[in-house]
């Protein structure tokens, strides 16, 4: 691509998880003079460097104003928030300000499938993309990625007209989205609740970015929404011609819908039966809801219902979300080291009707963890971990002053707490409602060592309650 060959590109932020990895190997295989600079170190950023490869300049332990004003393209990393005074320089000094995703939607030639959403898009990405790829789409490719974690960047040259690309959009991505008026051909939201409100400044204007990936569809375009949430609700009332909706609670004119424990699509008031929600394998309520998101998405673009439900039902979930890891003497291990906010352990914890022992706990967000509390102290027992512990103790202990509470050390030290206190016929879950940056690298990390310390387990450390 002519566009980007012999431009000085800077890349502001690459990341220790790789953020800004697939767009700047992207831009070096298009002949760009790439520049990465981050305000972190050389030594916690080595393995995103290596997966960059050479031919890059790198300007690292902070930022030089040199790097946003003589350069002819500035893309920025998701976290980078809105008020960087170098992103305002580089826009004083007339340099134009992407993202990875904002070239995307520029340069993709397929559909694209956008799904955002505070709890649940990463589940119902994933629930699309297999229901997708397993036949019941005709006609061309699916792809998927976004904010999943995988740059579709590099595969762009694969794509055609025919295919149909998934893609995860976070509420920081459509922020920088929405100013140029692009939005994909056919937009999921699962849900809103407070979350990022840091980096937003307020709920609505952490709503406003969401509301991006539906603001500037063209005409024809469809958008699937969950009818149980007011908001989006109301969203979709808005435009009554291209909404499809999704509902665990009742029945919608169109989308999808559970009735009598099967879920139903319902398109130009034609039924179609998708799937028996009592067979899935995934647990819990939040997922039939994933599940009904998905069906109303693949009615979207055409698929075969028939096809897209068996791929759901037997759809087990994606790692780090929900994930079962074992069973040991009668007692079922999940990790959902991805629940870093309160909506998603209370969902988490809502999948289960087994007594639960629960692993909570790191780094917390600007939200209240009072009703995750609430839900909590109906655990058999609580053991907690991170920068959260003092806060969630303090909660606990006026909601259940008798529940049995441990403060582990490490999150080893949890697992081993967890497998003592926890009876047969219970459920131990890791669903820390907090980020992990206090003790881990990422909640992939957090969620790695969890299964790690259930795989060691002996038989002899779940001898009953302590």
């Amino acid at each position: 691509m002519m566009r980007f060959s012999g431009k000085r590109v800077t890349v502001m932020g690459l990341g220790r998880f790789g953020g800004g990895v697939g767009v700047a190997k992207f831009l070096l295989q298009q002949g760009a003079v790439v520049t990465i600079t981050d305000l972190d170190t050389a030594d916690n950023l080595a393995e995103s460097m290596a997966a960059v490869g050479d031919g890059v300049t790198y300007h690292l332990g902070g930022h030089r104003p040199e790097d946003f004003t003589d350069a002819d393209m500035v893309v920025v990393n998701p976290a980078v928030t809105p008020g960087s005074e170098f992103l305002r320089l580089a826009r004083d000094n007339g340099v134009p300000v992407e993202t990875e995703i904002n070239l995307f939607f520029e340069l993709c030639p397929a559909r694209v499938l956008g799904v955002t959403g505070t709890v649940g898009k990463t589940t119902t990405v994933s629930m699309i993309g297999r229901a997708l790829t397993g036949g019941a789409l005709a006609g061309g490719g699916v792809w998927v990625g976004g904010n999943i974690g995988r740059s579709l960047l590099d595969e762009l040259s694969q794509m055609s007209e025919a295919d149909l690309v998934v893609l995860e959009l976070s509420s920081a991505q459509l922020y920088r989205l929405g100013p140029t008026g692009r939005a994909p051909q056919v937009s999921v939201v699962t849900n809103l609740s407070p979350n990022h409100i840091k980096w937003h400044g307020s709920m609505e204007s952490y709503v406003a970015a969401k509301k991006n990936i539906i603001a500037h569809q063209s005409a024809g375009n469809l958008a699937v929404l969950n009818y149980d949430d007011a908001v989006l609700r109301a969203w979709g009332e808005e435009r009554p011609e291209t909404a499809l909706f999704f509902s665990v609670n009742q029945e919608v004119p169109t989308g999808a819908f559970v009735r009598d424990g099967r879920l139903i699509a319902r398109v130009d008031g034609e039924e179609a039966p998708v799937l028996d929600v009592r067979g899935m394998k995934l647990p819990g309520a939040h997922n039939v809801a994933n599940a009904a998101a998905a069906a109303a998405a693949c009615a979207a673009v055409g698929a075969d219902l028939r096809k897209a439900g068996a791929a759901l039902t037997r759809f087990e979930g994606a790692e780090h979300r929900l994930e079962f890891v074992r069973e040991l003497d009668g007692v079922q291990y999940f990790n959902d080291s991805k629940a870093t906010m309160p909506a998603s352990s209370i969902a988490a914890l809502n999948s289960f009707d087994a007594p639960t022992v629960l692993i909570l706990g790191g780094r917390g967000k600007h939200v209240s963890y009072d009703t995750l509390a609430e839900e909590a102290a109906r655990c058999r027992a609580v053991v907690l971990i991170g920068e959260m512990t003092d806060r969630l103790d303090e909660l606990l202990s006026a909601r259940a002053p008798g529940q049995p509470r441990i403060r582990a050390r490490s999150l080893e030290d949890a697992v081993t707490a967890c497998a003592r206190l926890a009876q047969r016929g219970d459920v131990v879950l890791l669903s820390p409602a907090c980020e992990s940056y206090d003790m881990f690298k990422n909640f992939e990390q957090r969620g790695r060592m969890f299964k790690d310390a259930v795989a060691h387990l002996s038989p002899r450390e779940v001898a009953g309650p302590c």
